[in-house]
């Protein structure tokens, strides 16, 4: 089983330290499309720092201040010898 969150793009800063980017979403709380679950879950924020060569700041950045969704699923464990 997976759980779908969905979020906004709220916020993309720049670091000058490290050559990073650091994206912040919040929960999509707003509009008849999220009312229904924004009832019990009305609150949540996500921070990921991106490395400007991965693709995912361009992205981002396309999406500022747009809904995306968020799939959390159980990780694929790792091979052992």
């Amino acid at each position: 089983m997976s759980v779908t969150a969905r979020f906004y793009v709220s916020e993309i800063t720049r670091r000058a330290h490290g050559n990073t980017q650091e994206v912040k979403l919040q929960a999509a709380t707003r509009g008849k499309e999220n009312a229904s679950w924004a009832h019990y879950t009305p609150s949540g924020s996500m921070s990921l720092m991106l490395h400007p060569d991965s693709g995912a700041c361009e992205w981002f950045a396309a999406r500022l201040g747009k809904e995306v969704f968020i799939t959390v699923d159980d990780a694929t464990e790792p091979e052992t010898s």
